[in-house]
């Protein structure tokens, strides 16, 4: 996660941590943590984009496309995404089938968040 005092691991953050997102303008501003969760999954995916970054994520987390919030299990290699400086293209999307405990934080003002150096939208409003 990326944090005004720098990278964060999502399972590290807590609530009232700050991180960075979007405002409604399009610009650059702090969210602050008012909820953290984790669940089992039996599976997610891992994505790569051509920069070299990754990114693991559900299938139903909302991720920021130029045409607006889409599902990570809708989106394909070679659709792009928003990153904190620009557009990342996906390389490759991979299915993990494994179980694995995910973390997923939400955010306000503004709900939204870079994970991964990707803006995520919060996924649930709990």
């Amino acid at each position: 996660m990326q944090t005004p005092s720098g990278a964060v691991e999502i399972e590290n953050l807590r609530v009232g941590d700050e991180v960075w997102g979007l405002d409604a303008a399009g610009k650059l501003n702090v969210n602050t943590v008012v909820a953290t969760r984790f669940a089992t999954v039996d599976g997610y995916l891992r994505m790569t984009f051509t920069d070299g970054a990754t990114l693991e994520v559900t299938d139903v987390h909302p991720i920021s496309t130029p045409e607006g919030w889409r599902p990570a299990g809708v989106l394909r290699p070679g659709d792009v995404v928003r990153k904190r400086r620009g557009l990342a293209t996906i390389e490759r999307i991979e299915k993990v089938s494994a179980r694995a405990v995910v973390h997923d934080i939400t955010v306000e003002p503004d709900a939204c968040f870079y994970a991964g150096g990707i803006l995520v939208h919060n996924k649930s409003r709990e």
